[in-house]
């Protein structure tokens, strides 16, 4: 989680760039911090840290599955017998493609794609995953 730098907030609320109609809320505190921290207002995505390991597992097509050599299957048993897959990690990433290739598992592999993003609100975008914007933080920057 990030932290808000007030400044940065000010401009956000001033400059209103992805038009959330921050200005048009006035002085309402509450209003602004709760469009700021809704995901989806602004239509911007973001990377997760974490996939949950039963999310993984739900995305698996199990003919794909069988077609694993056995060193993949042990891999993959290896990766979801976390209880959260770190896929913020480059190395983590880089097993789960080669494990779920584009050729050889493509509806696994876009499962899994999907799984390390998610919908975003402007506060996560700006200051880093589960980062929310208060009231306190708005009035600050007003």
């Amino acid at each position: 989680m990030g932290q808000v730098v007030i400044s940065e907030l000010a401009a956000e609320i001033t400059n209103d760039p992805k038009t959330l109609g921050l200005l048009a809320m006035g002085g309402n505190h509450a209003a602004v911090a709760a469009k700021l921290n809704e995901r989806g207002a602004s239509s911007e995505t973001i990377q997760v840290q974490e996939m949950g390991s039963g999310d993984a597992q739900n995305a698996v097509d199990h003919d794909e599955f069988k077609a694993l050599s056995a060193a993949d299957r042990d891999g993959w048993l290896a990766i979801v017998g976390l209880d959260s897959i770190p896929v913020r990690k480059a190395g983590i990433r880089s097993q789960l493609g080669a494990i779920w290739t584009a050729v050889g598992s493509p509806t696994t592999r876009a499962a899994l794609t999907v799984l390390q993003s998610r919908s975003a609100s402007r506060a996560e975008i700006l200051w880093g995953e589960e980062t929310t914007v208060t009231i306190a933080h708005v009035g600050e920057a007003l």
